[in-house]
C-alpha cells in the first residue's frame, strides 16, 4: 500500500496512522522545530528512509508517567521541546531492520548523534517480552538518564521497510 509518495510507509506515517502511538505523536508535535534554521522533526523522520523505530505505546507511556507520579500530559510538559527532539531521535536507527536480525549485543547508532547507540540483548521470551529482545541506550551525552532492558513488544515475525516496533519503555538517551 502506498502512503504519500512512498512505496513503504515512513516512520511518521506509521506513527500517525496508529492510535496506539498517540502519546508519542504528541511528543513529536511538542518537539516541533526549535528555530527557523532547524528542520522540523516530522520532516527529518520522513526523510530518514529506510529506518526502524522503537516507540512506546500509549499504555507504556502512561505507565512511565505514573511511575514518575505524573499524568501523561504532565510528562509531556516535563521535558522541553529540545529534549523531546533528542528523545524521539534516540528511538530511530537509520536502516530498515527486522528484529530477528538483531544479534545479541548488537550496537546500532541512532538519528540523535553518531555517539548515541541502541544496544540489543537477547533474553528469554516471556509474556512481557514476546520478542526475546531488550534495548538499552548508550552515548548521546544529553543528561536525560538513559534507559536499560526495555523489551520490544512484538513477537518475531512480520516485517516491512521503515518499521515501527512497540517498545516497553521510553528510550531516553544517556
Amino acid at each position: 500500500a502506498l502512503i504519500g509518495d512512498y512505496p513503504h510507509p515512513d516512520i511518521t506515517s506509521q506513527l500517525f496512522f496508529q492510535a496506539k502511538f498517540r502519546q508519542i505523536q504528541c511528543a513529536i508535535i511538542r518537539a516541533g522545530c526549535n528555530s527557523p534554521f532547524e528542520e522540523s522533526l516530522v520532516e527529518l523522520l520522513r526523510k530518514s528512509f529506510p529506518a526502524t523505530g522503537f516507540f512506546p505505546t500509549n499504555m507504556v507511556f502512561e505507565d512511565v508517567a505514573a511511575a514518575k507520579g505524573l499524568s501523561s500530559h504532565k510528562l509531556l510538559l516535563s521535558f522541553s521541546s529540545d529534549q523531546w527532539r533528542q528523545i524521539i531521535l534516540n528511538h530511530v536507527i537509520p536502516q530498515s531492520l527486522h528484529i530477528d536480525a538483531l544479534a545479541n549485543n548488537s550496537k546500532l547508532g541512532t538519528l540523535l548523534s553518531s555517539e548515541a547507540q541502541l544496544i540489543f540483548q537477547s533474553v528469554t521470551v516471556t509474556t512481557n517480552n514476546p520478542s526475546g529482545k531488550t534495548i538499552s541506550t548508550a552515548g548521546g551525552q544529553t543528561g536525560l538518564g538513559g534507559a536499560s532492558n526495555i523489551p520490544i513488544l512484538v513477537p518475531t515475525g512480520s516485517t516491512y521497510s521503515s518499521s515501527v516496533y512497540p517498545a516497553g519503555g521510553i528510550l531516553f538517551p544517556n
